[in-house]
């Protein structure tokens, strides 16, 4: 929440502002972690993967059940 700094999660957090985001408080401002912005889209039919990218993955349209299954490890 600082006009000269700007992370990535942020950005969609600010591009999709329809959207209610989870997020928690930290540092006297609210902050929205990659697993947060994951897990919202998940529940949230505006949002669809197209691929998932990380070690040894590449994987296009990815089920919400994988994406689960990479957050819980």
């Amino acid at each position: 929440q600082s006009p000269d700094r700007l992370y990535c999660t942020e950005l969609i957090f600010l591009a999709f502002d329809t959207i209610r985001w989870k997020s928690h408080h930290m540092w006297e401002r609210e902050t929205i972690s990659p697993d947060e912005l994951v897990l919202t889209a998940l529940e949230n039919q505006q949002i669809v993967p197209v691929v998932l990218i990380g070690p040894g993955v590449e994987e296009p349209f990815p089920g919400g059940e994988m994406i689960r299954s990479l957050l819980e490890k």
